[in-house]
């Protein structure tokens, strides 16, 4: 589904200037919804044809990632083992207790270590330990994870277009004219990567969701590179060309979610009944761009949002900022 954001606290001129779109990937997949699924995809080919009996990876507490990375395994015939960041407390979280519910065996490490990834010493203690093990990196990254992204892009431009065959569900408008840019929402890079390298996606811009991360450009620099050095297609000089970054110092640490822009998704929940943004991602986006055109700073006419899911993530913010009933 598309559906047409009404924001709060906008002129007359600014509301009719700028038409915002959200894709709602939030409602494609049920155990792996948004990104999450397109992320695992080629990864589950890939373990299958090396023979994998279990497939591990490595995520905070509280992250969408893991949610949806262990009851995919597991549907897909693969144990699940997981890398936790930090000490595992006796009182797991929701996130993690409904990984453990699905099966997954989850280990723990310190910060430092858990920072080397799959040059961690957990992940050695890990292959000591269980036989034939498929890695995937955090956040379901790499060049597999961009893959599935390129393909998602893909299939978006279809339904957009109405071009797939399937009937295309629009709340709010009816328009299916090109949008001058697409939007999404930035932790590892993975994702806008995978947007990038469509030919469908002509413009995006990108939208760090980590304070003070503004490395992630040289993070998608070399994961654009990986990824073409096995992938026709596309040059690098096309893909940079299509992105531009937007940084905030307003966004809070990452899972952190600041007073303004808790409020700013209480408004935003009063107006658009029907759209359930996340707390990390995609809440945060919009809460930006929100704030350029009330300073007339985002020059888009009209632009799709990609809601990359992680609604789960609700469940470790405090009641007081959470706008909706269902996660109270």
């Amino acid at each position: 589904m598309i559906q047409t954001i009404v924001l709060p606290d906008l002129s007359e001129t600014q509301r009719a200037s700028h038409r915002l779109d959200v894709y709602r990937g939030d409602l494609e997949n049920r155990i792996a919804p948004g990104n999450k699924f397109h992320k695992l995809r080629y990864h589950l080919k890939e373990a299958e044809k090396l023979g994998a009996i279990h497939i591990a990876t490595f995520g905070g507490a509280y992250s969408n990632h893991l949610h949806a990375f262990s009851k995919t395994v597991v549907n897909a015939g693969f144990a699940p083992l997981i890398i936790v960041r930090g000490e595992l407390q006796i009182g797991l979280t929701p996130t993690l207790r409904d990984c453990a519910d699905d099966g997954a065996v989850l280990f723990s490490t310190d910060r430092d270590d858990y920072g080397l990834g799959l040059e961690s010493r957990v992940k050695n203690e890990v292959e000591q330990e269980y036989a034939n093990v498929y890695w995937i990196a955090e956040g379901g990254g790499g060049e597999l994870g961009v893959l599935g992204c390129r393909d998602w892009a893909d299939s978006i431009s279809a339904f957009s277009a109405g071009s797939d065959g399937a009937s295309v569900t629009r709340l709010g408008s009816s328009n299916n004219q090109p949008y001058d840019t697409w939007c999404v929402a930035s932790g590892t890079g993975t994702t806008a990567v995978g947007l990038a390298c469509s030919n469908a996606v002509k413009r995006l811009q990108v939208f760090n969701a980590l304070k003070g991360a503004e490395g992630i450009e040289n993070t998608i620099e070399a994961l654009t590179h990986d990824f073409i050095r096995t992938y026709d297609g596309i040059s690098a000089q096309d893909v940079f060309s299509k992105m531009a970054f937007w940084h905030s110092r307003n966004c809070g640490r990452f899972g952190g979610l600041p007073d303004e822009i808790a409020e700013f998704l209480r408004a935003l929940y009063v107006m658009n009944p029907e759209l359930r943004l996340d707390p990390v991602y995609t809440g945060k986006l919009v809460y930006n761009i929100w704030r350029k055109i009330k300073e007339n700073r985002w020059r888009f006419r009209s632009a799709l949002i990609i809601h990359t899911g992680g609604l789960q993530g609700w469940r470790g913010v405090k009641r007081e900022r959470i706008p909706y009933p269902e996660f109270l």
